[in-house]
């Protein structure tokens, strides 16, 4: 009789695992109740996710996972109070069409390929290691999306959230001191310092991270003290990459943040040149510019032309100024 070779030793199968998971709608809210509103719940925020599909790769060669998000909305759940002037915090700028349709589980993977090669919102690519489930590589990419931004809904945002603080939901007694005996040559390590070195053991390791580049519409609403509007003006961030990372995650983050503070900071023309304040700024500089401009080189045009043409160009000279501004 003969045996099947999956039961010797010899056989050399291959490992090729697939998985798909897809999730038609996502709806997070955050519900707020407080002393100042007489304990009436009221939605702060609500974040809005369709067509959601995670894609994970096992074979023997390479582990990934990919996740993909067509559409993501950040809806400003305070707006029909009336105290706010955007309804939307993030949404994508062009409109994404919702369908009821729900793919069939056979039909997943011709589904993740085709919303592959479709605009989505967020494409997360992993590569992960081949001995554990750890993140060895991450690519991310977003398509244009509109921000609005608002500093009263920021700091009521930022209120209902101090108040999620677990430290705001339960009470803890304070713990007794406990004085300790020590033996010769031992030491105590203060608290901060063992906190600092778990923190340093365990650095953030990536052989590549990538964000590629992004267009935002950016619209700004502030009245700290002087209203000041900045109504779709468009930002483009070029894309950050790093490779080969071993740092610790704070400062990935200030690194992170800086490419995007930079960003915006060069950015900057096309933002002032869209405030409500002064009409333009940035037309008013390019006419005084001009007028200045015409200040100067009419009359010495006029000097080379004689004297008549001197006095033909003393018009212009008064009248560009004036007329640019």
């Amino acid at each position: 009789m003969e045996v099947c070779q999956h039961f010797r030793n010899e056989c050399d199968a291959k490992a090729d695992i697939k998985v798909r998971l897809f999730v038609k709608e996502i709806n997070f809210s955050l519900h707020t109740d407080n002393v100042t509103k007489q304990y009436m719940k009221s939605e702060v925020v609500s974040i809005f996710a369709d067509d959601l599909l995670v894609a994970y790769d096992y074979s023997d060669d390479d582990r990934s996972m990919n996740v993909v998000v067509p559409n993501l909305q950040i809806d400003n759940q305070l707006f029909s109070t009336g105290k706010y002037d955007f309804p939307v915090v993030l949404c994508a700028q062009a409109l994404y069409e919702k369908s009821d349709i729900l793919p069939e589980p056979f039909y997943l993977e011709c589904y993740y390929k085709y919303l592959k090669g479709k605009p989505i919102m967020i494409n997360l690519r992993m590569k992960l290691f081949e001995d554990e489930f750890k993140v060895n590589s991450l690519n991310c990419k977003f398509s244009p999306v509109r921000a609005y931004i608002e500093d009263a809904y920021i700091t009521d945002f930022l209120d209902a959230l101090v108040e999620c603080e677990p430290t705001n939901c339960a009470y803890k007694s304070k713990l007794e001191f406990e004085r300790k005996m020590l033996l010769a040559n031992q030491i105590t390590i203060p608290r901060d310092v063992e906190t600092q070195a778990i923190y340093a053991a365990d650095p953030l390791q990536l052989r590549s991270f990538c964000i590629e580049s992004m267009n935002v519409l950016l619209s700004v609403h502030t009245s700290v003290r002087l209203y000041i509007a900045l109504d779709h003006s468009p930002l483009s961030f070029s894309s950050y990459e790093k490779s080969h990372l071993l740092t610790m995650p704070l400062k990935f983050g200030q690194s992170l943040g800086m490419h995007y503070l930079s960003g915006a900071i060069f950015g900057a023309g096309w933002v002032v040149g869209s405030l409500e304040i002064l009409g333009s700024p940035s037309g008013l500089a390019r006419s005084v510019t001009t007028g200045l401009k015409d200040f100067v080189s009419l009359p010495v045009q006029g000097l080379f032309r004689g004297p008549w043409g001197f006095v033909v160009q003393m018009f212009p000279f008064f009248n560009s100024p004036l007329i640019m501004i």
